[in-house]
């Protein structure tokens, strides 16, 4: 068993508008804002192995997004 996941992302978005029918979509997220090593997949849960609940895979490190998005 792995332990519990705590992340946080945060999405901060504008819409700017051009007319009826057309509008502009300006956004940005934060993904894992605290930076948390939260491991997702062990390298095995055979209680013999040398790799017993050691990290195979862990959360990507905190990363940004820009969005720029146009409806028409």
């Amino acid at each position: 068993r792995l332990d519990s996941w705590n992340l946080l992302d945060i999405r901060i978005e504008k819409v700017f508008r051009f007319g009826e029918r057309v509008n502009a979509v300006v956004a940005g997220d934060i993904f894992n804002v605290f930076n948390v090593d939260t491991m997702i997949e062990s390298a095995s849960t055979r209680g013999l192995s040398e790799d017993f609940m050691l990290p195979a895979r862990i959360e990507a490190p905190r990363r940004l997004q820009v969005v720029l998005k146009l409806r028409y």
